[in-house]
């Protein structure tokens, strides 16, 4: 597989970016790298050049697709009847923990107990 110049700008700050990655990333699309920075390519032509990024993740649409934490399962919503007798949703919190490269994994399928501090509240 060759290696390929890619230049394109940080969802961060906007600052340009020049790198030198695998073939088959998709200009106008968003990756992020280990790093956990997102970067938009725009930008790709052949080189001879030694790889010097790896993206983990993409590719995304945009920027904020991009910086959004990786979820699992199905929202969960509560159904539940209020103090003047009217039904409303509740959208409860969702365990979310860190991946090992540093991406929030948010689980939308299961309730965290107890308040923010858990079972420890």
């Amino acid at each position: 597989m060759a290696n390929i110049y890619y230049s394109g700008t940080s969802c961060f700050d906007g600052s340009p970016i020049e790198i030198i990655s695998v073939e088959g990333l998709l200009t106008g699309k968003t990756y992020q790298d280990f790093d956990l920075n997102c970067l938009s390519l725009t930008y790709s032509a052949s080189t001879s050049g030694d790889t010097n990024t790896i993206f983990l993740y993409g590719p995304f649409d945009n920027c904020s697709e991009c910086n959004a934490p990786l979820s699992a399962g199905t929202e969960t919503k509560i159904c539940t009847i209020d103090c003047s007798g009217d039904t409303i949703t509740i959208i409860p919190p969702h365990p979310t923990w860190t991946n090992e490269y540093g991406k929030a994994v948010v689980l939308l399928d299961a309730v965290v107990l107890g308040g923010i501090n858990g079972l420890n509240s």
